[in-house]
């Protein structure tokens, strides 16, 4: 379970999109809203 919870934090998610060349505000607003979407489901 904790390596899911690594998985799907919002700041792993961040870094993912940066990583996949997202730009830095964009890739903020997505991982904000992963983490209002998802967040509440896992934890």
């Amino acid at each position: 379970m904790q390596t899911l919870c690594h998985h799907f934090n919002a700041l792993h998610v961040y870094c993912l999109l940066r990583k996949a060349g997202f730009k830095k505000a964009r890739a903020r607003k997505l991982s904000r809203a992963w983490e209002r979407v998802v967040h509440p489901i896992i934890y």
